[in-house]
């Protein structure tokens, strides 16, 4: 059972700020997915991403992101699905300025998904993103590099067939060499979902 499969897609989101506009993202998405067996398969996909700002304050930040990804899924009986991505991320800004820089980002994602039943899922995710700025940060006169983890445990319940309510812990971890910019923290988010 050697499936291959190529896929695309295209997304846009406006994103809102006080009923004003505040953010436009495009994304394009071209795939490929090769189903090895029943429970593995493999899949990678380039992105492409602009982010625009439509705040004159926050036009600095006008961006296109490029990004690859490569992961695997596979399903278990005893121990639910995992999955582990990895994605290479290199974002350009569309001005040059003394505030923001170009960035290279490496990451890694690994989740499992738990059905105890139709009903209830635990999910477990952990990321780990190294971040490097390409320019000299004008204040502190070195080139930002940020390491970030993350560990989230989140409890998932089907109500309905379209009503879902979920609840996330997660603990997030961020070193700088830029020491204004580490820190540490705990979340923990309450979400009701409906499907239409």
């Amino acid at each position: 059972m050697n499936k291959d499969k190529l896929y695309y897609g295209f997304n846009y989101a406006n994103i809102n700020l006080d009923s004003n506009g505040y953010l436009d993202i495009i994304a394009l998405d071209l795939g490929y997915q090769n189903q090895l067996n029943k429970d593995y398969n493999f899949y990678s996909s380039l992105q492409y991403i602009t982010k625009a700002y439509n705040q004159m304050t926050n036009k600095k930040l006008d961006a296109n992101v490029l990004q690859l990804n490569i992961g695997s899924n596979y399903n278990t009986l005893d121990y639910g699905k995992f999955k582990l991505t990895y994605s290479n991320i290199r974002e350009t800004l569309d001005t040059q300025n003394t505030t923001t820089s170009n960035k290279i980002a490496n990451q890694l994602l690994l989740s499992n998904i738990y059905k105890k039943s139709n009903k209830l899922s635990l999910i477990v995710a952990a990321t780990y993103l190294d971040t490097k700025e390409s320019d000299t940060d004008s204040i502190f006169e070195v080139k930002r590099d940020d390491t970030f983890y993350s560990l989230g445990y989140t409890l998932s319940y089907n109500l309905k067939k379209n009503l879902n309510l979920s609840t996330t812990f997660k603990y997030i971890q961020n070193n700088s060499n830029i020491s204004i910019y580490s820190y540490d923290k705990q979340t923990i988010d309450f979400f009701i979902r409906k499907s239409f």
